[in-house]
């Protein structure tokens, strides 16, 4: 029921125009690729001993097994990471080469070691779980330019699909970014890093945002899971208020329901029972309670009756909410509506009655 009741339920629908196309949001260009500072004769050089694997003195070990000839001194001085971990055996001479294991896949090892080597961008045909997962190496091994060519490539194959995995990511990227400054972490790559994932972040939410009602029909688990301060923040590139986000998918966890409505409703948000966002949302013309009884969130429904909305406020079209459920044939609306007192005999402004409202 949940992902029916935005589709054609209410009559707060917003106009098809605005509904998978909306011109006022769009993503922002993906950034120019980086530009290499190696020397033309490095580089040929670092390409020629990553094919031939000529003066190696470590090898990296993915989960296959298999191993890659490389060099401490390139990985050192491309990445932070191997920086570090390879410091106490700078002024190791072994006959034996440095075995290094790698928690990720034979491809995305070879990936990320090409752009090391050669600053090749991901290649052709990686799905998007695996470019994620090349792009959570790149961030352990701190290289900038694969994270921003990661995130390029991500924002050009979003789909309805994939967009709620991708926000999950940028959360996620957000949420540890936050924890290293806390930490005092950071380094040379953390302010491209974190550059990285605001194009992630914005080009992926604008794309929600412009197709939010029809993401609500055909993934609304994948919707609803997404961390309370995402959906707010989409819910806000949408003109929708955090009492509609409430009334939608209850509080995520943030704080029991009743404790963040009471904060909703008091200073500083002040939020109004009877808000109606604008053309464009995805609950346009839509009261947080006509929202709520849409998605069948009885218990929200009744703290909201409990903080003073009204059962008696009209819909867009000058229909009561029991001629909205009763246009649906929603049976457990209508006989929620009813328990609370809202009368079977209403009208609507053209005369039909809660029962007929679903023959027409």
């Amino acid at each position: 029921t949940r992902s029916r009741c935005f589709a054609g339920y209410m009559p707060w629908s917003p106009p098809a125009h605005v509904l998978d196309d909306d011109p006022t949001i769009s993503p922002p260009p993906p950034p120019p690729p980086p530009s290499s500072a190696l020397a033309p004769a490095l580089s040929s050089g670092l390409a020629e001993v990553w094919a031939n694997g000529s003066f190696s003195d470590c090898r990296l070990v993915p989960r296959s097994g298999e191993e890659f000839a490389a060099h401490r001194l390139v990985l050192s001085a491309r990445s932070e990471h191997f920086r570090e971990l390879l410091a106490p055996t700078a002024s190791a001479v072994t006959a034996a080469a440095i075995r290094l294991s790698v928690d990720a896949e034979r491809p995305l090892v070879e990936a990320a070691l090409r752009h090391v080597y050669l600053e090749a961008p991901p290649p052709d045909g990686l799905s998007h779980e695996e470019l994620l997962a090349l792009r959570e190496l790149a961030g352990l091994w701190r290289l900038p330019s694969l994270l921003h060519a990661t995130a390029s490539r991500l924002v050009a194959i979003l789909s309805p699909a994939n967009v709620c995995a991708t926000l999950r990511e940028a959360a996620r990227e957000e949420a540890r970014a936050g924890l290293a400054f806390a930490a005092g972490g950071g380094g040379r790559g953390g302010e491209s890093a974190t550059s990285s994932t605001t194009l992630l972040k914005q080009a992926a939410g604008a794309f929600a945002a412009a197709r939010f009602r029809s993401l609500l029909q055909e993934v609304p688990g994948e919707v609803l899971a997404l961390p309370a301060a995402t959906k707010a923040w989409l819910f806000s590139l949408r003109s929708a208020s955090p009492l509609h986000l409430l009334a939608a998918a209850g509080s995520s966890g943030v704080m029991p329901e009743e404790e963040l409505l009471a904060a909703l409703l008091g200073p500083p948000h002040s939020c109004s029972l009877s808000a109606r966002p604008p053309a464009g949302s995805p609950f346009a013309a839509a009261s947080p309670l006509q929202v709520a009884t849409a998605c069948h969130r009885w218990e929200t429904c009744q703290r909201l009756l409990d903080a003073g909305a009204s059962l008696h406020e009209e819909g867009e079209g000058g229909g009561s909410l029991l001629h909205a459920g009763a246009a649906a044939g929603d049976a457990e609306a209508c006989a929620f509506l009813l328990r609370h007192g809202l009368p079977a005999g209403q009208v609507d402004s053209d005369d039909r009655g809660n029962g007929s409202a679903s023959s027409s």
